[in-house]
């Protein structure tokens, strides 16, 4: 099996688009679709580089997704922001 029906197997089992699988592997879209879609074999990545990307989605479970596009990133609740630190001067932030 290929290195790119690999990954659209591995895509597929986690439920995820091309977007969340690019981001879980943290490539841009461009050129994770690439590297599914194995049209130029100048473009494929590094051996090594492939073995990583297919361990990485080889363990990720499913049921560990917590954001659609396939990262980590949780919901934000309202009045849960981050306003950073204070610029006012007497702020106790």
């Amino acid at each position: 099996m290929s290195f790119a029906a690999k990954l659209a197997m591995h895509r597929q089992r986690l439920g995820l688009t091309q977007a969340g699988a690019a981001a879980l592997l943290d490539v841009g879209l461009r050129t994770y679709a690439t590297w599914e879609r194995d049209d130029d074999p100048r473009r494929r990545p590094h051996v090594l580089t492939q073995e990583a990307a297919l361990a990485r989605l080889a363990k990720t479970k499913r049921a560990a997704m917590r954001h659609p596009n396939g990262s980590n990133r949780t919901k934000k609740e309202p009045g849960n922001e981050n306003p950073g630190p204070a610029n006012e001067i007497g702020s106790d932030r």
